[in-house]
């Protein structure tokens, strides 16, 4: 099966720096039905804050590995610990400047029940794990479901 372009979407999780953020990529399908779409904006929204004109500067030629993204993997399946259960394993990736913190945010951002997600070093998570974290203020300033966004 092969997707377009217009397929994937690229949600803001983190705001490091202006025009530098922390970015989760997914299919829109994958996003709308983990809720992620809910709660990150896309990166087009979030980038207004920076440029609230509407008027984004060109990339340049700035150093490409900003813009390389790493594979996670979540899964549904509460009784799988190995492989990936067909149907219920979904993959997503986020940038290499995302720290644990992000994909912690992910996970709890995250709005129906899952069995395991993978770090940053593709070590499997139970939900537990990624549940037993409490984020500092600095994630939630993106947050939709909060009354200031």
């Amino acid at each position: 099966m092969s997707y377009k372009l217009t397929d994937f979407c690229e949600l803001a999780v983190r705001r490091i720096s202006k025009s530098n953020w922390v970015r989760l990529i997914a299919l829109k399908a994958t996003a709308d039905f983990y809720g992620w779409t809910k709660v990150f904006p896309s990166l087009i929204e979030a980038k207004r804050v920076d440029y609230p004109d509407g008027l984004f500067p060109h990339p340049g030629r700035k150093n490409l590995r900003m813009f390389r993204a790493q594979p996670v993997y979540i899964s549904r399946s509460e009784s799988s610990k190995q492989g990936f259960p067909v149907r219920l394993t979904n993959r997503f990736r986020v940038t290499n400047n995302t720290r644990d913190l992000d994909l912690f945010a992910i996970a709890q951002a995250t709005q129906i029940p899952f069995g395991w997600m993978t770090d940053r070093s593709g070590k499997r998570r139970e939900q537990e794990y990624w549940m037993r974290t409490d984020l500092p203020d600095s994630y939630r300033h993106f947050d939709k479901r909060a009354a200031n966004y």
